[in-house]
């Protein structure tokens, strides 16, 4: 029996309703003007983001997400980032499968998107990016931000001009957000945490651009042809996917932690392989190698001026507790934060640290005035 006969919600017609309404609910939503870039935001056409990538030019393409591309473009002499939805890693065979194919399934996942970009409890943290624009056509759907990406973080993985502090910047910035998301009154669970997700801007501060898969928050629960898609390949919850138990916070704290290993090994995840041998999947192969006290860091990064043998330990055993194999076992992203706050180079860097938390925390105390 096919998934479509199993799921009648699935008609392209109720997919059609369900985004227009979720369209509408976010371009009514009124974030803090004093904190976009673009308040309101504008809606393009094909034809402009062709304009803005140079006709998607190979040369503009950042790489892949899950549902879709990410490209460089440029609006008069902004450098933007333009995301498009065409199936992404699922082509148009598996695409289908999952009901992709269907005309509302993107236009709802950008409806959700934009109402999470416009949702004031969360909008203003740096690590989510700001929101230009959008185009909804029969034909492309996609949203622009206002983002000079430097790379993705699966690019810049293994590159060895990304040094140790940039890399638990990343890790500190993004578990920031991370519990920020959890932590609201319905909490926000990102489910396609993937490095290629991940982009960094020029100062390498990290920015989610994918989040095909949300739920909770402002969202409210799983869009219903959603619940058939697999988190990412590579990054997914084995326990969960193997349990079919609803997909939880555990689940994003799972992902953070491939995140992490991923960093300090300077492992990628090569989607191609996954299914070839276990030992390519991150947690697989870092729970063999592993033993207490021990580091899995690469040994280009320990000759980092900046690396601290403690620190490299501490952050293999952070990265190993986020993947343990019982939900219950792992931390909190409260709990991952405070372990990173902990490092002696993210002490060091005192300093920087409490700028990034003091400009947070008075951007989340405008946007709760304004509501």
């Amino acid at each position: 029996m096919g998934y479509r006969t199993q799921i009648p919600w699935l008609y392209p017609e109720e997919q059609r309703r369900l985004a227009e309404a979720l369209l509408k609910k976010a371009l009514e939503a009124t974030p803090p003007s004093n904190e976009m870039s673009f308040p309101n935001p504008l809606e393009f056409s094909q034809a402009d983001l062709a304009e803005f990538t140079n006709n998607f030019h190979g040369g503009n393409l950042i790489g892949p997400t899950q549902f879709g591309k990410l490209y460089r473009g440029k609006i008069n002499a902004r450098d933007v980032t333009v995301k498009i939805w065409d199936g992404g890693q699922y082509g148009e065979q598996c695409g289908e499968h999952y009901g992709l194919d269907y005309p509302g399934a993107y236009s709802i996942m950008l409806a959700e998107e934009m109402l999470l970009l416009r949702d004031s409890n969360v909008n203003h943290h740096p690590s989510l990016p700001k929101l230009i624009g959008y185009c909804i056509q029969d034909q492309m759907k996609g949203l622009v931000y206002d983002l000079n990406p430097r790379g993705s973080l699966h690019n810049l993985t293994t590159e060895g001009s990304f040094t140790w502090i940039e890399r638990i910047k990343v890790v500190l910035r993004f578990a920031h957000l991370l519990e920020l998301l959890h932590g609201q009154a319905n909490p926000y669970i990102v489910l396609c945490i993937d490095a290629e997700h991940i982009l960094l801007d020029q100062e390498s501060n990290p920015v989610v651009v994918e989040f095909g898969l949300m739920r909770g928050g402002n969202l409210g629960q799983l869009s219903p042809f959603k619940e058939l898609i697999p988190m990412s390949p590579g990054y997914c919850d084995i326990h969960y996917a193997r349990t079919g138990v609803g997909w939880v916070a555990h689940c994003d704290v799972f992902s953070y932690g491939i995140i992490l290993l991923g960093l300090i090994s300077k492992r990628v995840i090569d989607k191609e392989k996954l299914g070839t041998n276990r030992l390519f999947r991150t947690d697989v192969w870092a729970r063999k190698n592993y033993k207490p006290g021990c580091s899995l860091v690469d040994t280009s990064l320990e000759v980092d001026s900046d690396f601290c043998v403690s620190d490299g330990a501490a952050m293999t055993k952070l990265g190993i507790s986020c993947v343990e194999e019982y939900p219950g076992d792992r931390p909190t992203m409260k709990t991952v934060v405070k372990s990173l706050e902990s490092l002696l180079a993210v002490q060091c860097s005192r300093v920087e640290y409490l700028s990034f938390l003091d400009s947070f925390k008075a951007k989340a105390t405008i946007s709760v005035g304004c509501q």
